[in-house]
């Protein structure tokens, strides 16, 4: 009866290979997303705390967040080491699956490590105590600085994992924030990105276009740690930021691809597209707050012209052990 009914109906058995093909395909995409966000036992770092051994967790997720100090887009025309703009802003963002949390650990641009000094076609001359903002600069493309922007970060926070990159230029703010309305930034300390713009702590400015590329952008190099004062204007910024943002892709969902295509040669990504929806979901839905920032322990120290930031590693694994590993038990 059954053969007799399958071999009468067509559209049944359309119907039934289509939706066979549907579940294989839903079937083989979900384990590929969850090979995607899930680490092996080997590919998972370890760190020590107080003689306590910590994993990094199995399902975590971590992008690195680059900011490139340029007013326009970010394409490195000349291709030449050197001339590809600065790392002012170097954040790395975690997504922790289980929990469904996302954590922000921020590195000061001007963080002491191991650079690669690079002559003008990339090639490495020789490795020298720089400020790790360098690293990004000796790319001689967008891509090949975040790389390495990657492997310098990695190796400040103890050999933490980095997933992905994602980098953009300082000169995409005036674009999205005309795309978003603005926003409105409450000031944690007095402040003053430069001469034209000061603020009073508790202050609530609605900002837009050069101002706000002014206030997350601005240091003086005559001021003393004017990194660390910039630092906490971009926390200041970001925690108005990032709501506004999911609050214009909640009524305009469309509007994402729209960026995507608007502001192309202003971001670089290595992160696959299959991601795409997965890390949206995320950042949408998932925990997001002043709590959930942290920036690496160290000390700030002021020689010549510079500052220059050390890191403490002992508090970089203590900070890391509570939000991106777990105790091994041991």
């Amino acid at each position: 009866m059954i053969k007799s009914f399958w071999g009468k109906h067509r559209a049944f058995r359309v119907f039934s290979i289509i939706l066979l093909i549907l579940i294989i395909l839903l079937i083989v995409i979900g384990g590929v997303i969850n090979v995607s966000i899930t680490r092996s036992q080997k590919d998972r770092n370890i760190i020590t705390v107080d003689q306590q051994k910590y994993i990094e967790k199995k399902k975590m997720t971590n992008i690195l967040l680059i900011g490139c100090d340029k007013r326009d887009n970010l394409i490195n025309s000349s291709a030449v080491a050197g001339e590809n703009g600065q790392a002012d802003f170097i954040c790395l963002a975690s997504i922790d699956w289980e929990n469904e949390r996302v954590y922000l650990t921020s590195i000061p641009r001007e963080t002491v490590t191991e650079v690669h000094v690079r002559d003008d076609d990339g090639n490495i001359i020789s490795t020298e105590e720089k400020q790790i903002c360098l690293e990004y600069a000796y790319g001689t493309s967008p891509e090949e600085g975040s790389e390495y922007m990657v492997d310098a970060v990695s190796e400040v926070l103890g050999g933490t994992s980095i997933d992905y990159y994602c980098t953009v230029s300082m000169g995409i703010l005036w674009g999205l924030l005309d795309d978003i309305g603005g926003v409105d930034v409450t000031m944690s300390n007095d402040c003053q990105s430069n001469d034209l713009y000061s603020y009073k702590a508790g202050e609530t400015v609605h900002m837009s276009g050069e101002e706000a590329y002014e206030f997350v952008h601005f240091r003086s190099i005559y001021v003393n740690f004017s990194n660390l004062d910039r630092m906490m204007r971009q926390r200041d910024f970001m925690l108005a930021f990032v709501p506004k943002v999911k609050e214009t892709v909640k009524s305009d969902y469309k509007i994402i691809f729209r960026w995507i295509d608007k502001y192309k040669n202003y971001y670089c990504t290595n992160i696959p597209i299959y991601i795409y929806p997965l890390i949206g979901y995320a950042a949408m839905k998932y925990d997001y707050n002043i709590d959930n920032i942290n920036q690496i322990s160290g000390r700030e120290e002021h020689i010549g012209n510079y500052d220059w930031f050390y890191v403490d590693d002992d508090g970089v694994n203590a900070m890391q052990s509570v939000t991106l590993y777990e105790n091994m038990g041991e």
